[in-house]
């Protein structure tokens, strides 16, 4: 008996296959009714039918007339589904369009059409919901998004652009002009380059703050300010501010933070260091602001040139390289190596907390480090006295995919070799081919055309949802020359707080914290975090160990720097809604990071092994296993 079900399931299954080949053939064909006729006669093709049909335009119009139909609607509602019947019959014999097509109206029933009917009204409901929130969104932003900073309107503001390549003297030349200022701010890409300017002018008696999502520095006396460009104070007045690296407005993530920066600054004079290819979109910004501006532009101090030795991995190495690599296994494999031979390693990736890359780059500075191993972390403003620039990888996973690197961070890393006053010359290799590396640096770059601009806060309180609203934000047009930045995760998390609160406020500011939440630890804190506040109780914070690592270096590493991750976290959770508690965060990240300088200092990184073996791999072996275990597990010998 099961197996007659089995086969009958089966053969309902091929029909339904069938039907679906026929019902798009008749449809492209335009068969005759007859034809038609033929190929639905059996009930699975009239079930599927309906289906399909319902869908149409066609048969909306046609029920939608049936239910203004007075006499239909009262009977439907006395309960007199013959009466009912009745009716829709005799509408279906004036709708050959629906008689053809189903076969057997008399499986269409008036409640079937009542509860489609209701179907479309609700899905009527949410457009006219979307619609609405579309135009209150259009209505809230203005003609001009300059506008959306309205006391930057009201004072005169002067540009000057720094425009130039990487080791020209731009950031330096503006950070002198800041000095000389009663009042500035230094915004920044990185907290890194802030942390080093904070360190710079208190060296030089010029009392600065250091303001970065994940670390707070107050000097006395201090009247200047170096932050991350994402920590600009919109409602405060300084006398000159400093925007570097402003060819970021054209990244799709954080370029919203520059665009902001350079429409809001509330500064009379305002220095904007940026790549050439950036020029006419910064310019197209400030005269939307109707601001003046005067350009400077830069030459490279020393000429960047092309090594055309042939370069081998470890062989080639020589003092004074930096070493290219994208992950932060592959920096620990290749140091490793090196270490191996002898040869002293500067570490700097993005996963090591800023303090302990500033100390990585000091020692590469001093000498006391003969390379330095590093991922695109070091492209961005980082002045190190590096001599040739090797590229150790040609492709990089961009969080989505791997893919070749672009001409522009080419140009941006190679620019790092050659420091004027240290090197005459800067060089440039790489493991595959020095000639392609010339031709993407002497390519004409590509021009940036747009800048991008974030969900303006002034809108989370437009709408039946702060999640619902970023959505319809994410498809209304903006105006020529700015395009949207990528707001789905912040899209994402709100939906998931939404679940558990209806406060505007608190949900945006818990879907604009800044953390890994692809790490499953990370996340976890996050939601509890969100439930203490909804519940509005104090947060009770995950243990952090400092004192247990593991043996292997390269493992201690991971931990630690994910605790330091987790202190960041608990950073942002203090600074945004309990200020007055977690006093102790900064001491234990001056204790993670001293822990991470030691194991650094050691030199003892160890070699990636096969997890079942415990062979050797080579540097940049793609996979945890060796090839000879892999062939094995699979049975190719």
């Amino acid at each position: 008996m099961k197996k007659k079900k089995k086969r009958k399931n089966i053969q309902e299954e091929r029909a339904f296959q069938l039907y679906a080949r026929y019902y798009y053939s008749s449809v492209r064909k335009k068969l005759s009714r007859k034809a038609l006729s033929r190929l639905y006669v059996q009930p699975p093709f009239n079930r599927m039918s309906r289906d399909e049909i319902i869908k149409s335009e066609e048969y909306k119009k046609i029920y939608e007339d049936l239910l203004s139909e007075n006499e239909f609607a009262a009977a439907y509602r006395a309960g007199h589904p013959e009466q009912s019947t009745a009716f829709v019959n005799d509408y279906l014999e004036k709708a050959p369009i629906l008689r053809n097509i189903t076969g057997n109206r008399q499986q269409i029933s008036p409640e079937r059409m009542m509860e489609r009917y209701k179907e479309l009204q609700r899905q009527a409901e949410v457009v006219s919901r979307r619609e609405t929130l579309r135009r209150n969104i259009l209505d809230r932003i203005p003609d001009s998004l300059p506008d959306l900073y309205p006391a930057a309107r009201a004072m005169e503001r002067h540009f000057i652009l720094h425009v130039g390549p990487t080791n020209s003297g731009k950031t330096y030349d503006a950070i002198e002009a800041m000095k000389n200022a009663d009042t500035g701010i230094y915004l920044g890409p990185l907290r890194l380059l802030a942390y080093e300017q904070y360190e710079k002018l208190n060296r030089e008696d010029i009392p600065c703050n250091l303001v970065t999502g994940e670390e707070e520095s107050y000097v006395e006396y201090a009247r200047h300010r170096a932050s991350t460009v994402e920590m600009l104070p919109l409602d405060e007045n300084y006398d000159c501010a400093v925007i570097d690296e402003a060819q970021m407005v054209g990244d799709s993530e954080r370029g919203g933070a520059w665009t902001a920066a350079i429409l809001g600054v509330l500064s009379p004079e305002v220095h904007v260091c940026l790549a050439p290819e950036a020029e006419e979109c910064v310019l197209r910004l400030i005269e939307d602001c109707k601001d003046t501006y005067e350009i400077r532009r830069h030459e490279r101090k020393t000429p960047l040139l092309c090594d055309e030795r042939r370069f081998s991995f470890p062989k080639s190495v020589e003092k004074g390289d930096a070493l290219i690599v994208f992950s932060r296994r592959d920096v620990h494999s290749v140091a490793s190596v090196l270490q191996g031979r002898g040869v002293r390693c500067s570490l700097i990736y993005g996963n090591l907390p800023h303090d302990v890359r500033h100390t990585q780059a000091n020692s590469f500075m001093r000498g006391d480090a003969d390379v330095v191993v590093a991922t695109d972390a070091i492209g961005m403003g980082m002045n190190l006295p590096i001599r040739r620039v090797v590229f150790l990888e040609d492709t990089k996973f961009d969080g989505k995919e791997e893919r070749p690197l672009f001409n522009h961070e080419i140009r941006q890393i190679a620019g790092r070799a050659g420091r004027y006053g240290i090197h005459e010359e800067g060089l440039y290799n790489s493991i595959y081919s020095a000639r392609k590396l010339e031709e993407a640096i002497n390519a004409e770059p590509h021009k940036i055309r747009k800048a991008y601009v974030d969900f303006p806060e002034s809108l989370k309180y437009v709408g039946d949802s702060l999640s619902e609203t970023m959505k319809q934000w994410d498809n209304v047009p903006v105006s020529d020359g700015y395009e949207k930045g990528n707001i789905k995760r912040d899209i994402a998390l709100a939906e998931k707080a939404e679940k558990y609160t209806d406060d505007r406020d608190l949900i945006y500011r818990f879907a604009t914290i800044p953390f890994d939440e692809k790490d499953a630890s990370l996340m976890m804190m996050w939601h509890d975090m969100l439930i203490s506040r909804v519940n509005d109780v104090p947060y009770v914070y995950p243990r952090i160990r400092v004192n247990n690592w593991a043996e292997d270096v390269s493992e201690a590493l991971g931990i630690l720097e994910h605790q330091y991750k987790v202190c960041d976290m608990l950073f942002y959770y203090k600074k945004r809604f309990e200020p007055e508690r977690f006093g102790w965060i900064e001491e234990k990240k001056g204790e993670i990071s001293g822990k991470i300088i030691a194991l650094l200092a050691q030199q003892k990184l160890s070699p990636r092994r096969c997890i079942q073996c415990g062979r050797k791999l080579p540097w940049n072996h793609k996979y945890k296993i060796c090839d000879k275990c892999f062939n094995m597990r699979n049975g190719i010998w």
